[in-house]
């Protein structure tokens, strides 16, 4: 087999994509995302590997909310006014992505309420990368409406 042409040249991403960053401990989403399937191209712009892991939630949760639920041991029962974690459905994951790749993956969202994580361990201190504030909230708003804008803390140094 004989592979020709430059494979340095990546294929050009489809159009109408949703862009959406992994930096440092930071997941970095669009101001307003549509519902339905949409490609998202989803590119490590980091020195670390990095995941999404997705999940509905029963209402929008702050990051602090968010962050207090990941640190929960198994089984452990929220504090009260924060939902139970088997409230939440999980919808979407885009697997391991080293620094400087991008991948494109397709997904589907109903209006509502999300957060997205990244659950790999920090290369010093083995905590999530989620501990260290990669973590985001966001809403999907019905056609037409405008929700708030994700919520993620102010990344680490």
């Amino acid at each position: 087999m004989n592979v020709v042409g430059d494979v340095s040249e990546a294929p050009p991403a489809p159009e109408d994509v949703i862009a959406v960053e992994l930096d440092s401990f930071q997941i970095i989403l669009p101001e307003q995302i549509p519902a339905g399937s949409h490609i998202w191209q989803v590119t490590n712009i980091g020195d670390q590997p990095h995941e999404m892991f997705i999940a509905k939630t029963p209402e929008r949760i702050s990051v602090e909310d968010a962050l207090t639920l990941i640190s929960l041991p198994p089984d452990a029962t929220p504090p009260a006014g924060l939902p139970n974690l088997e409230e939440f459905v999980d919808v979407g994951f885009v697997m391991p992505i080293s620094g400087e790749q991008s991948t494109l993956v397709e997904m589907s969202f109903e209006p509502g309420h999300y957060v997205v994580v990244c659950f790999i361990p920090e290369k010093e201190s083995g905590n999530p990368h989620a501990l260290h504030g990669m973590v985001t909230i966001f809403s999907i708003g019905a056609e037409g409406e405008q929700v708030e804008p994700p919520a993620s803390p102010v990344p680490e140094e």
